[in-house]
């Protein structure tokens, strides 16, 4: 069961004047690698002790890939990959003596895309249950302030942000100091053949660098609007927008 708030947010396409809300995902509790240890342990002939200690000494290996460019693949889970926030610029920028692209970069997502058969599985059982928010002085439900926001609840992936490592704003109320959040969607004709990076959401006008992967024995063809481009570059403008990579045998 997934519990949401009802929260006030920005909508500068909306009509002036007009409230605008938003469900957002309320946090029952924190699954811990202590309890995972513990269910590991109940599960297999491996100790408490022993699980937790392998959990335990995976974050730097992962810390490691992640920093050399690498997409580390959790097998039956989903993958994570680093993806880079950027300013726009404009060609004539880019002739100007001296520009440099790096300073347009704002900082860095983590990306996490969850294995197909996993978003199946949670797409199947998923209920949703609504609590109860703080109400302010004008009637108006107020953030849930959990620092949850930022996921659409749909499954198919979340990014942390490197100026924000919770993942969420510090406080989910109106969102009126916060850039409009646009989701990227990314997909692939057949996860056997490859997958692609660059899936998350995103600050509006932020330019994304999707990246589609050919997994051996195959190789990446076009994209679904036709563009050839690989790793290709588009802008957050649309909530929504989906690119699905083609692949094809070799």
């Amino acid at each position: 069961m997934i519990n949401y708030k009802i929260s006030k947010v920005s909508n500068p396409q909306g009509v002036p004047g007009v409230n605008y809300y938003s469900c957002k995902a309320s946090k029952t509790s924190d699954y811990t690698f202590k309890e995972l240890a513990a269910d590991i342990s109940l599960a297999t002939t491996c100790t408490k002790a022993d699980a937790l200690a392998v959990l335990g000494s995976i974050k730097p290996f992962i810390e490691k890939a992640l920093l050399a460019g690498r997409r580390v693949v959790l097998e039956d889970l989903g993958s994570f990959v680093i993806g880079i926030r950027s300013k726009c610029f404009t060609q004539a920028q880019m002739n100007e003596e001296g520009f440099s692209p790096k300073t347009q970069i704002k900082g860095y997502t983590i990306h996490f895309r969850p294995e197909q058969e996993l978003s199946a599985n949670i797409a199947t059982g998923i209920a949703y249950n609504r609590v109860e928010n703080v109400v302010t002085a004008t009637g108006e439900p107020a953030g849930d302030g959990n620092g949850s926001g930022g996921d659409d609840g749909s499954g198919n992936g979340s990014s942390t942000d490197s100026e924000n490592p919770a993942g969420g704003s510090d406080n989910a109320g109106d969102g009126s100091d916060e850039a409009e959040q646009i989701f990227i969607g990314t997909s692939v004709n057949d996860p056997a053949m490859g997958s692609v990076s660059g899936m998350g959401t995103y600050d509006k006008g932020t330019a994304v660098t999707l990246t589609a992967t050919a997994n051996a024995g195959y190789r990446f063809v076009r994209w679904s609007d036709d563009v050839t481009d690989n790793p290709r570059t588009v802008t957050a403008d649309v909530n929504g927008a989906a690119y699905t990579a083609v692949f094809e045998a070799e």
